[in-house]
């Protein structure tokens, strides 16, 4: 019976239930106090949690969701506020919930997200910035992930996420008919954002004219990089075009008007022309474009005549 106490008393000790706080100034999305929303702070005794952004993606090309499925990452600043090291893990600390059901971590989701994951060692006074992120149903209505400072916590704080809260979506359909995008619509492909504005057609310039029966048909395109580093950008290995279901390569030289091309380095926005050459009764044309070479993300852009 002593021994049981004893070991009763130590457990206390040494694993004190760390029932978190709303950091000063956070006022609750949801009234509740043991729930978080986003750029709320959640303080246990030595760690501080902030959830600050939310993203869907549908793969990078490589590890893609499965079909149904979405990626979705959650991206967590974690300070350490103890004087000592503190050990942070995705797998001992959070937990996940999708309109109710659990689901698991997933590092083919997590690399998809280009900042790191939530694991590793924290210094005292310093922060730990990743994501968090699950394959779960496109048709998702309420994420939650509870979090918690170390692994025999019984205390947790909840984070409550809504696509609503999601910041950017790569490669996923925003609405459009059938995931076909027209003019002016602007869509996120890894980084990148396409947008086609107007297109012309040609029977060609001073240098080069279209052949008999056809005709030369220029897409105006806005790539603006949202990323970090600098993109490289090829009309050959970026973009495709097909006539009415037919394959059609690019048309250099097409037309005087066709001012400036959609070749080189990126750093932050680039206006050029893609131009095919087509016939002259074509009825549609579907511009296919991706953010890398081999990356099977892709986006279709269609243009009717």
């Amino acid at each position: 019976m002593i021994a049981a106490i004893a070991a009763g008393l130590l457990a206390g000790c040494y694993f004190p239930d760390d029932v978190p706080d709303k950091e000063q100034g956070n006022s609750s999305a949801y009234g509740e106090k043991d729930v978080y929303g986003l750029n709320e702070t959640a303080v246990f005794k030595t760690l501080k949690f902030t959830a600050t952004d939310v993203k869907e993606t549908k793969g990078d090309g490589i590890l893609d969701a499965a079909p149904g499925k979405i990626y979705v990452g959650v991206r967590f600043t974690v300070e350490n506020i103890s004087s000592k090291e503190e050990a942070i893990s995705s797998l001992m600390l959070f937990d996940c919930y999708a309109d109710g059901v659990k689901c698991d971590y997933s590092i083919g989701a997590n690399s998809s997200f280009g900042d790191g994951g939530l694991d590793g060692d924290i210094a005292a006074g310093k922060k730990l910035v990743g994501w968090y992120a699950v394959e779960i149903s496109e048709e998702w209505k309420e994420l939650e992930l509870t979090v918690k400072s170390s692994w025999l916590s019984k205390s947790t704080a909840k984070f409550r996420i809504t696509p609503e809260m999601v910041s950017e979506r790569e490669n996923v359909d925003s609405g459009t008919v059938d995931g076909i995008h027209g003019l002016n619509d602007t869509v996120s492909v890894k980084g990148l954002d396409f947008t086609a504005s107007e297109f012309r057609e040609s029977k060609g310039g001073k240098y080069s004219e279209a052949a008999e029966g056809k005709i030369f048909v220029g897409v105006k395109f806005t790539i603006e990089n949202k990323s970090d580093s600098e993109k490289s950008i090829s009309s050959i290995l970026l973009f495709d075009g097909y006539a009415d279901g037919v394959k059609c390569v690019y048309a250099y030289g097409a037309g005087d008007e066709f001012d400036g091309q959609l070749d080189g380095n990126l750093a932050r926005r680039m206006i050029g022309w893609y131009v095919v050459e087509v016939p002259e009764n074509w009825q549609e044309i579907d511009l296919v474009v991706r953010s890398e070479w081999l990356s099977k993300n892709t986006v279709t852009f269609r243009i009717t005549g």
